[in-house]
Formats: C-alpha cells, sequence, structure tokens
C-alpha cells in the first residue's frame, strides 16, 4: 500500500502531539534557567564591580580576580545552581518518557490503520509489550544522565574563562560592567542551549524507538517498509530532503537524522491485495517526496535551503541527490544523517 492522504494528515498531527510534549519540557527548561540566573545575577554582579574597583584603566589579572572574595562567592553560587538544574534538567526531560512512549505507540498504530481496509483494523490493533517500552525508557534515561552530568562543570569553566577574559573598560566602568555582565549572562545561557538539544534529541529518538517496537508487533505480515519522512520548509536541510520518501525494513531504528531533526518514519503496510483483500480499490498514492517538493518551490526558497554554489551544482548535474546525504559516525551519540560537504 502507498502513503495515502489519510496517511499524510496523521502523520501532521502526529507530529503536533510530539512537538506539543517536547516543546513542554524545553519551555520547562527554559524557566528553570532563566530562575537560576536570577538567584546568581547580583553575585555576579557585585562581582565585576569588585574587579573593576581593583583595576587601572584595564581589567585585573586573572590572579587577583580568582583571589577576590565576590567573585569566589559567585562562582560557589553558580556551581550550586548549576548542580541543581542538572538534576532539574533530567527530571524534566526524562519525567514522561513513558507517556511520550505509548503516545508513540498510539499514532504509530493510526498511520497504519489509515491504509488498511476497514474490516482489517482488529487484526493489527495488539498492544505493544510494556517491557519493551520500559527498556526503551530506561536506556533513554541513561543517555539523558549520561549527557547532562558534564553541564555543570562545563558551565562553571566557561562563565569563570569568560570572567578572566575581561573587557576593555575604557572611559566609562559602568559601561564595562554591563557588557561584561551580558557575556556572563551569555555564557550561562549556553548551557541551557545544550540542555535543550539533549532534550529534543533524546525524547525525538524515544519517541522513534517506541515507533520501531510497535512496528514489530505488527509485523511482516502486514507492514512492507517504512518511509522516511522529513518536515519540509525552507528551513528543512538538503540532507533531510534528500532522504525524504526513501524506504527501509521495518525494523529500522531511526530516522537517525541529525540532533533536534524533525524527521519520522511513516510505516507503510502491504498492498490489499498481498493482504487478502483483491477485490478492493486501494486509495491512490498523494505522497510528494522532497525532491519533488523542492523543484517546486521558488529559486529564493531553493538557495536559502541549498547554498548557492551547492544550488548550482544541482542544477548543473555536478551534484546528485543521492550524494547528498552522508552518515556521520559518532561513538558518544549515535550515527546520524548529514550534509555531505561540498569539496573544491
Amino acid at each position: 500500500m502507498s502513503v495515502n492522504a489519510a496517511t499524510v494528515r496523521q502523520a501532521r498531527a502526529a507530529r503536533i502531539a510530539l512537538d506539543d510534549t517536547v516543546d513542554a519540557a524545553t519551555r520547562a527548561l527554559a524557566s528553570a534557567w532563566a530562575s537560576a540566573w536570577e538567584e546568581i545575577v547580583d553575585e555576579w554582579s557585585a562581582a565585576v564591580d569588585e574587579a573593576i574597583g581593583m583595576s587601572d584603566g584595564g581589567w585585573p589579572a586573572r590572579g587577583p580576580i580568582l583571589r577576590a572574595r565576590r567573585a569566589t562567592r559567585a562562582l560557589q553560587h553558580t556551581a550550586e545552581q548549576l548542580e541543581e538544574l542538572a538534576r532539574q534538567n533530567n527530571a524534566t526531560i526524562t519525567g514522561d518518557l513513558r507517556g511520550l512512549a505509548d503516545l508513540a505507540d498510539e499514532w504509530d498504530r493510526k498511520l497504519i490503520v489509515t491504509q488498511l481496509p476497514d474490516s482489517s483494523v482488529s487484526a493489527v490493533w495488539e498492544r505493544t509489550n510494556p517491557k519493551a517500552l520500559s527498556t526503551i525508557v530506561k536506556r533513554t534515561t541513561q543517555q539523558v544522565e549520561s549527557l547532562t552530568r558534564p553541564l555543570p562543570a562545563q558551565q562553571r569553566a566557561v562563565m569563570r574563562s569568560t570572567l578572566i577574559r575581561g573587557v576593555a573598560i575604557g572611559q566609562n566602568p559602568l559601561d564595562a560592567a554591563d557588557l561584561m555582565l551580558e557575556r556572563l549572562h551569555g555564557s550561562f545561557l549556553g548551557g541551557l542551549h545544550r540542555a535543550e538539544v539533549i532534550a529534543r534529541t533524546e525524547m525525538l529518538d524515544a519517541w522513534r524507538a517506541s515507533g520501531t517496537q510497535s512496528r514489530l508487533t505488527v509485523g511482516t505480515d502486514v507492514l512492507d517498509a517504512v518511509m522516511w519522512s522529513a518536515q519540509k520548509s525552507g528551513k528543512t536541510c538538503p540532507a533531510c530532503l534528500a532522504m525524504d520518501g526513501t524506504r527501509f525494513p521495518i525494523d529500522t531504528e531511526g530516522p537517525n537524522d541529525h540532533q533536534c531533526g524533525r524527521c519520522s518514519f511513516i510505516p507503510v503496510t502491504k498492498t490489499w491485495e498481498e493482504l487478502g483483500f483483491p477485490g478492493l480499490k486501494e486509495p491512490t498514492a498523494t505522497y510528494v517526496t522532497g525532491r519533488e517538493w523542492f523543484d517546486k518551490q521558488s529559486g529564493r526558497t531553493q538557495e536559502r535551503i541549498m547554498g548557492a554554489e551547492r544550488l548550482r551544482r544541482l542544477r548543473s548535474g555536478e551534484l546528485d541527490w543521492d550524494a547528498m546525504a552522508v552518515t556521520r559516525r559518532s561513538e558518544a551519540w549515535r550515527d546520524s544523517i548529514g550534509v555531505r560537504p561540498l569539496v573544491a
């Protein structure tokens, strides 16, 4: 069976449900980091004022700053806040993983049902083994904890380095203090960005792993393949567009796109004739692949996606869609699909 209009609609609805869950988690992270900064900003403001008071037209040397009482207090207070944030991050990201896994299982079945005759729906509506979903939750929790554990030490080091590097004081120490405080705030928020990437990537991967288990429960008696489906827009990366519409065996994990990727697998059933319904007319296939979608976009959108040189090579035939994506190996995370770099 080919993916039809009803399948595409359900895939969009599934993505909205997933985004709602992930967005709620990242909003909670942002709120926690904002509150933590409010807890330490006065300490850092005092530390910067003290550093400027120690200076004589320039920024103090590393030694005096790190021995300064207020800088020591700011660094200690920041360490405490970052450790608490790490605990909160883990709880926020992993708190509803089981609900996310169940939701993924439910939506995968809905996608399958859109491709089946009404009389065969009950044949595939068997829930995924709860132990399998529990294994996914446990594995994701361990991965999140592994990735977030280094964050406090990393962010402390970044903020310490930012303070030491200093700023040109010039004629207006107040402006210098504001600039340094802004830089420290930016350094602190770098940890939030990393936490958000971890949240989005790991929650998406948990959703995908649950979908794989759901499809394995249904099995090859019903399913023929899974199809890579990208979220097509002017911001979609060329590799994801190139992969869009490609098919894989149903036990394939993923899709293993880049961090924070928005791609998904759509289960594809066998034809109705193969399923034992030879007299029924199947819905017409309506799925538009990434390559087909790209060809219909304006030149400006195409260039925004590809970049001028990659688009030129694609149009001239120097670059082929099949060579657009490349697998990047990573032992620390997982293999992922990315854009193949242009070679001069």
